[in-house]
């Protein structure tokens, strides 16, 4: 009797223990999966094939799809075969099943000339990479939400009102890209103007043969988009507190950078600016490689050479290089060279109403061009602080 009653308390011991022991065991760690494309159709149907469209539905709902199989937790989608895939409607990616990254592989071309926007993100996580997408009206559409590019290039979304990255309060980051041939390369607003403006990187990427390289912009309807809000250069920025950080990009002949609007920012750090060019035979032209009003100003160990801003005769073009006009904005240059550049007034330089703080820099060749005749390297009129 004393041998059962020891068995069953033993029993009853260990069954306790083990109970704990599950009780505190660590939480089941969900693990990324890679699901493989291996068919450059795009098609939803039960075949023996894998299409990037089922493959994002197994991503986003964590679950094999069709012959796809399941997603888990943040997920790579990679693929098998190389070449084009025409899309017939738009790819979207929901705040569903973690983060999506898509890697083409240097092989794979989104063709979205049958669609308005190649991908759509609604409040998802999307990275690209080592992608093409091309012919779309949007090639990225983002709301709210996380967008990365990187080694991705996105080009000839030129329909009307076409853009190859539409962002509206969605973080973005784009690196080793290039946004080329489009009518907007990169657009970026909010939804509403009590938004927080989310983070816009660009890092080591070209905007090439764009209308209009970068613009960020507040809410919608803040911005005006006629004819002359944008023809003096290929970024603008007009909100306050936006704060847009160029590094390692490459202008190409697109027609600069542009910044206005009351607290923005442009800061641009080891650059060269070459052949950038402003014409408005309309009117008059500031600013052939940077255009800022009333914007914070610091650019550093960067070199302007063979810019220019021109009119016809009876036009004044001012700022070969560099165009700053704004009351009371600061404005920092510093480790400079400024060279061959050329426009009527400031033919290296033009700073209007600022506090100007200029240093360890070189000026040399540039050219005046006929009519206006003033300082060939710089002027800086309404204007405190050294030069």
């Amino acid at each position: 009797m004393e041998n059962k009653m020891n068995f069953f308390l033993r029993l009853i011991s260990s069954l306790a223990i083990l109970v704990v022991s599950l009780f505190f065991l660590p939480a089941q760690t969900v693990f990324a999966a890679s699901i493989n494309v291996n068919t450059l159709s795009d098609v939803d149907a039960v075949d023996t094939y894998c299409s990037l469209r089922e493959a994002i539905k197994a991503a986003q709902n964590n679950a094999a799809y069709k012959e796809c199989s399941a997603g888990s937790g943040d997920d790579t989608i990679t693929f098998s075969v190389s070449g084009t895939i025409n899309l017939t409607s738009t790819l979207t990616i929901l705040n569903a099943g973690g983060k999506v990254t898509i890697d083409g592989g240097n092989a794979i071309i989104i063709d979205g000339t049958a669609v308005d926007k190649i991908f759509e993100l609604n409040l998802g996580n999307l990275d690209l990479r080592n992608i093409t997408l091309t012919n779309g009206k949007y090639g990225v559409y983002t709301l709210y939400g996380t967008l990365a590019l990187d080694h991705v290039t996105l080009t000839h979304m030129n329909r009307a009102d076409a853009m190859a990255v539409l962002s509206q309060s969605a973080a973005i980051t784009v690196q080793n890209s290039t946004l080329s041939d489009n009518l907007y390369g990169l657009y970026a607003s909010m939804v509403t103007s009590s938004d927080t403006p989310p983070l816009i990187t660009v890092q080591n990427s070209t905007f090439s043969g764009n209308s209009y390289g970068i613009l960020l912009a507040a809410a919608p309807g803040l911005v005006q988009a006629g004819p002359h809000s944008f023809r003096d250069a290929a970024a603008f920025v007009a909100h306050r507190e936006r704060q847009l950080v160029l590094h390692e990009v490459e202008a190409d002949a697109d027609r600069g950078l542009r910044t206005s609007g009351a607290g923005s920012n442009l800061n641009i750090t080891d650059r060269t600016f070459d052949h950038n060019s402003v014409t408005n035979p309309d009117y008059i032209a500031f600013g052939g490689a940077v255009y800022t009003e009333d914007t914070n100003l610091t650019i550093s160990d960067s070199t302007f050479i063979n810019n220019s801003s021109n009119t016809p005769s009876f036009w004044e073009s001012d700022g070969g290089a560099i165009f700053v006009r704004g009351s009371g904005v600061d404005v920092n240059l510093t480790n400079l060279t400024v060279a061959t550049n050329s426009a009527k007034v400031g033919a290296g330089l033009y700073i209007n109403g600022s506090n100007v703080n200029l240093k360890n820099s070189t000026f040399y060749g540039n050219i005046l061009l006929p009519g206006y005749s003033t300082v060939a390297q710089l002027v800086k009129p309404n204007s405190a602080g050294s030069l």
